[in-house]
């Protein structure tokens, strides 16, 4: 069956990380990480904490107190500063340092899902969707993903317990999160209805290019019999 509460909360250089988040854990997630939007060119490599755990990946980036590793396409490690090494933190900082910033202008975007999103999503505006204009704003940082359909109830219920949590974030950290809504398995009626009788705060996707936004389809759910699977 469907998900309840499904939706995903992704740092553009590091799509693999996927989660299931409460509204209120988003909210502390987004508070607490801070990440930069163009993926790494380090090569996936040998690595080993102070536990004596070995891992081979490829260094992302450090946020904070972590030191973020994508292991594989569709999966990710988080490591706590103090679990490494001084040579460890020293190695993992020259095979990131000349990760390239974010653009200034989403029209410079070099992120992945920024990329992926330049014209194929809008924005509510009144009782109607329009082309949301990307051009003159920063490139975000985090994407937070809400997948959702239009005949769930809870997806009703997931869209509306996150706005508030989204408002905050995005008034605590201006420019550096946005929110993406991806309809499943409804029709573009319902698609538009959902959205814009939510009245969602966040870019909406064009139902008609879905399919075209590949990094972002890949982390969305599907149906098998009873079962919810993800590709």
């Amino acid at each position: 069956m469907w998900r309840e509460n499904y939706f995903i909360f992704l740092n553009q250089t590091l799509l693999p990380m996927r989660r299931h988040l409460t509204p209120r854990a988003c909210c502390l997630i987004g508070l607490t990480l801070f990440g930069l939007a163009n993926p790494t060119q380090a090569a996936s490599e040998q690595w080993k904490d102070t536990q004596g755990n070995s891992f081979r990946a490829e260094p992302v980036e450090s946020l904070g107190p972590l030191a973020l590793f994508r292991t594989s396409r569709n999966a990710g490690r988080m490591l706590a500063w103090k679990y490494l090494a001084p040579a460890v933190c020293v190695r993992f900082y020259e095979r990131t340092r000349h990760k390239p910033v974010r653009a200034g202008d989403w029209a410079q975007a070099r992120g992945v899902l920024s990329l992926e999103m330049a014209g194929k999503v809008s924005r509510v505006r009144g009782e109607e969707l329009v082309p949301a204009g990307l051009k003159d704003r920063p490139e975000p940082e985090f994407f937070i993903l809400f997948f959702a359909n239009h005949g769930i109830g809870k997806s009703w219920e997931m869209l509306g317990h996150s706005i508030g949590p989204f408002n905050q974030l995005q008034q605590a950290y201006p420019g550096q999160v946005e929110g993406l809504y991806y309809g499943m398995w409804h029709s573009p009626a319902e698609h538009r209805n959902m959205a814009v009788s939510m009245k969602l705060p966040w870019l909406v996707a064009d139902f008609g290019d879905e399919r075209r936004l590949a990094t972002i389809t890949e982390f969305a759910p599907r149906v098998i019999g009873r079962h919810t699977a993800w590709s």
